[in-house]
């Protein structure tokens, strides 16, 4: 069983129709960043991640689709490395790394809206 985090945000949904009004120079340098984040986050996970054999640590990605970064780990034990069973505790390596990062996330957030605010006033 694999596992995702995907970080949900109340009124994303008018982020990202104010982001798909902005102009595609401003779009790219957006998406840029939370590519950039993404490869952090990972990174971060991959040194949080307990490393038996590397197989856990080699499936965790990060991907963005739309407005949305993706970060998980596709091996099939990864949802119970991060959470935990009855028998073992979790390591919160995902969650931990996402954590670790908000404050840059929320930056970027802010900067998004921003510039589209700007954009908007100027037309």
């Amino acid at each position: 069983m694999s596992i995702e985090v995907e970080l949900r945000v109340d009124g994303i949904e008018e982020f990202e129709r104010k982001m798909n009004n902005v102009n595609v120079y401003m779009q790219r340098q957006i998406r840029w960043k939370l590519r950039r984040l993404g490869e952090d986050i990972h990174m971060t996970a991959r040194r949080l991640c307990p490393v038996r054999t590397g197989r856990l640590r080699d499936s965790i990605y990060s991907k963005i689709e739309d407005w949305t970064l993706k970060v998980g780990a596709t091996a099939p034990y990864a949802y119970w490395v991060e959470l935990g069973s009855r028998y073992m505790r979790g390591f919160y390596f995902l969650t931990e790394a996402i954590q670790l990062h908000l404050p840059r996330l929320a930056e970027i957030v802010r900067q998004g809206l921003e510039w589209a605010i700007r954009e908007a006033s100027t037309t």
